[in-house]
């Protein structure tokens, strides 16, 4: 077990638990000798869980826990978890192993090789390497590497719900906490609700989300991107509230991101204790941009932008930018959750080239007050198929769906509903987006 300490945190990560972040004190609060981090099993902690689509396991004799699991995997309906790397181990007890630790007074490094958790005893190919860093404050700041080689299955998947992190607490700390309303930023009543969950995932507009108690303290996640998320109570009526019982209450980032064969992926998110309020008045003072401005030339990622009915060539991206290819009529591409003020923007800028039959597209937008999985509104621009890259200006003052806080935005063919087929992709079509922004110039 190595600490990170100061006067107001102290965060503790074990070895026999792949590196996860396994304890975690809020120094400043009424009892500080409590730990707040559940570790009933392997799949609790504070830690990372990828989902990449295919096979459950590359091997056919694998043991897989059909609780969790099926053979196929999310290549089929029902699949569950399918192939589910996983920081501390596996559902079976199984840790992840730690190849390198390394630590000074405020640095801890770990570099561990994930399990895949449903299936026994079975080491994934993906190297999860960690920086955790502490200051003066009251939050542990973590930098996360992931690298992916997975030669088994090379095909490409949808975008998944990830755990960007997960975070199990104690049963005390059964208070999910966190702001979804219009007015963000502007220390509006947050939400705090104790009710049973579902684990589907929903929309928030400002950064962060706590498991906190009675008393309004705990600890929350904070990241930059951090506006889709989910929680629930693991067992709320299994009794005891100590760092192994069975009850757990708990909440996560999930972004929808693919996670490519051979991607390399990099994340940073922060852990803060104290009071809701401390935690929030730290994550919406950090300098993050809320702008869906993002210049996919020359990108590692793609933004945390995902395909809809699309292919693509995987990442990193060329100096040309983000190339994708529609597979059915609906082919579209979709950005991550948002908390953008729509009166911000009076027009958007795309910086696109497309090789086809259609002579427009969609601009697809949500808002925070609209159901996370409704249909969206859309502004019908303007394309020129010859495969010519060209900035389309899209303007949006007056438009009266325009307004609030917008949550997520998509790029989409053009669909006549009323027509069966004439809207399938052809042979050949391609969209090219080199930028997107609220000004013509690339971000």
């Amino acid at each position: 077990k190595i600490y990170l300490q100061n006067e107001f945190i102290k965060i503790g990560f074990w070895e026999k638990a792949g590196g996860a972040a396994c304890e975690l004190y809020d120094l400043k609060g009424p009892t500080p000798g409590d730990n707040i981090i559940n570790n009933a099993d392997l799949g609790r902690q504070l830690q990372l869980a990828l989902y990449r689509g295919g096979r459950t396991s590359p091997n056919p004799f694998a043991e897989i826990n059909t609780d969790w699991a099926t053979r196929e995997g999310k290549t089929a309906p029902g699949g569950g978890t399918g192939n589910n790397p996983i920081q501390a181990g596996d559902v079976y007890k199984n840790s992840s192993p730690v190849l390198q630790m390394g630590w000074n007074a405020n640095t801890v490094y770990i570099k561990s090789r994930l399990m895949n958790w449903p299936v026994r005893n079975e080491l994934t190919d993906v190297i999860l390497e960690t920086w955790s860093v502490i200051g003066t404050d009251r939050a542990v700041r973590i930098y996360w590497k992931i690298t992916n080689n997975r030669l088994d299955d090379q095909l490409q998947s949808d975008a998944w719900g990830q755990e960007y992190p997960c975070f199990y607490a104690n049963d005390r700390y059964q208070f999910a906490a966190y702001y979804a309303g219009d007015q963000p930023y502007s220390n509006a009543p947050v939400t705090k609700r104790d009710d049973a969950g579902d684990q589907r995932a929903f929309a928030i507009t400002e950064n962060w989300i706590a498991n906190i108690d009675e008393n309004n303290r705990g600890a929350g996640i904070v990241a930059e991107r951090l506006f889709e998320v989910t929680h629930k109570r693991q067992c709320p009526g299994c009794g005891g509230s100590n760092t192994f019982a069975e009850a757990s209450p708990y909440v996560a980032f999930q972004p929808q991101l693919h996670v490519g064969w051979n991607e390399t992926m990099y994340s940073e998110w922060h852990i803060v204790v104290g009071h809701v309020n401390e935690i929030r008045q730290y994550a919406t003072s950090r300098p993050w941009s809320r702008s869906f401005a993002v210049n996919f030339k020359n990108s590692a990622d793609r933004g945390w932008w995902f395909r809809n009915w699309s292919s693509d060539n995987e990442v990193p991206l060329p100096a040309d930018g983000w190339t994708w290819f529609p597979v059915r009529k609906q082919g579209a591409v979709v950005s991550p959750r948002l908390s953008f003020p729509a009166g911000q923007a009076s027009r958007i800028f795309i910086r696109m080239a497309y090789t086809g039959p259609l002579n427009k597209f969609r601009l697809r937008f949500w808002r925070s007050d609209m159901n996370i999985g409704g249909l969206p509104i859309f502004v019908e621009f303007p394309v020129t198929g010859d495969g010519v890259a060209r900035t389309i200006e899209i303007p949006l003052a007056g438009n009266p769906d325009w307004r609030g806080i917008i949550n997520r935005l998509s790029i989409q063919r053009y669909i006549n509903f009323g027509t069966e087929n004439q809207d399938d992709p052809v042979s050949g079509e391609s969209v090219r987006i080199e930028w997107i922004n609220t000004v013509n110039a690339q971000p």
